[in-house]
């Protein structure tokens, strides 16, 4: 079968949650299956560093159309997605003339048309811009608008969530029946866990001294942004008065869209420091030298940042709502992300202490073969 692929989500330099998502599942994708063909779609003017697989049935397929003609095209369905990637297949011999795509796989909303004939798969990582609009930017909320995302749910053959919790809200706010959306769970990355198991003291110290960390820190990581809660985190550690017992809090992550309130919040406060965004070779570090980890979002598909850190066993205040219960199972603590006075007593209470409990049911190569059992299905 051949299957096409949009790597449209690898683009981003900084790679957050859904890249992240997009770049593991491929990578077991193609380690697990080599009977299907696998064309992987971008579309870039500048020039942008992919990831190489390297395998004989996938195939990259690039073109240079600047963004604003292409987004034009796909959003007046012009020349549909597939058809392009195919005729540029068929042009490049990586497809013989009678073939064609069969299935298209979006991993993420973006501006996309496929033809009727051919399976669309859609992936649905939150659908955060729908129930809380108010988190976003003006131009992030008119981009949604035309991207269409209920439009496109509607007409894909299949949706994929990464949690229930996703899956309830697509089936509710798009009337789409249960039996179309199919949760794949996310997993650990396997370079974070071989980051773990090579890590040595040494490399921690230079950590350590790089971001100037203290002995005693809390750590939150993520995208800088309002549905992250960042403020009130901020405001719990200062009533929690641990900086006067040389507590750090480190805010680590890229800076998202309405910024100026977070980023002013903890300007003159005792203890908080923003280190900026963190490579994926370093989280590892910072998450072992962390004594506590807290992610008080108000809504999240997933959440990668709370089941790494409790990988690394450190201890996690995280919110009481969407998926944060699938993802933590019977480990962390669930506070409410509305009441301050309570995170700022479990930061007292539970800082230093250890996870003991690591639980983890995740696993890449099960959420693979789910993958290619869906594309059998269709």
């Amino acid at each position: 079968m051949n299957i096409g692929i949009d790597l449209r989500p690898l683009l981003e330099q900084n790679r957050t949650g859904v890249g992240e998502y997009t770049y593991e599942l491929l990578q077991s994708l193609f380690k697990r299956d080599t009977l299907n063909q696998y064309f992987l779609f971008f579309n870039s003017y500048k020039e942008v560093e992919i990831p190489d697989w390297n395998k004989e049935n996938v195939h990259i397929v690039r073109t240079r159309v600047p963004n604003k003609i292409f987004h034009v095209l796909q959003l007046f369905h012009l020349l549909p997605i597939d058809y392009f990637l195919e005729k540029i297949a068929k042009r490049k011999r990586m497809l013989k003339p009678e073939e064609t795509i069969s299935v298209f796989f979006s991993p993420n909303l973006h501006f996309t048309s496929v033809r009727s004939a051919t399976k669309h798969i859609l992936m649905l990582h939150d659908l955060s811009f729908l129930l809380h609009p108010q988190w976003f930017s003006f131009r992030r909320r008119l981009w949604h608008i035309l991207v269409n995302p209920k439009k496109q749910a509607k007409k894909a053959n299949a949706v994929i969530t990464p949690s229930y919790n996703t899956k309830r809200d697509v089936c509710r706010e798009y009337g789409i029946g249960a039996e179309k959306v199919h949760v794949l769970y996310p997993a650990l990355s396997e370079a974070l866990v071989q980051r773990k198991e090579q890590m040595t003291g040494e490399y921690l110290q230079k950590i350590t001294k790089k971001y100037n960390l203290s002995e005693k820190y809390i750590l939150f990581l993520g995208t800088l942004e309002p549905r992250k809660n960042i403020c009130f985190a901020v405001e719990a550690f200062k009533l929690s008065r641990l900086a006067f017992e040389g507590y750090q809090l480190i805010l680590a992550g890229t800076l998202g869209w309405k910024t100026k309130k977070i980023l002013k919040s903890f300007v003159n406060a005792p203890g908080v420091r923003y280190i900026g965004y963190v490579d994926a070779d370093e989280k590892p570090a910072l998450y072992s030298l962390a004594q506590l980890f807290v992610y008080p979002s108000f809504y999240e598909g997933f959440g990668f940042p709370p089941l790494e850190a409790k990988y690394f066993h450190i201890k996690c205040l995280v919110s009481n709502n969407s998926s944060f219960f699938e993802v933590m199972g019977d480990s962390g603590r669930f506070i409410s992300p509305y009441n301050v006075t309570e995170l700022a007593e479990a930061m007292k209470n539970e800082v230093g202490k250890k996870e003991e409990k690591n639980t983890n049911n995740f696993s890449w190569e099960k959420t693979s073969d789910e993958f290619v059992s869906l594309i059998n299905t269709l």
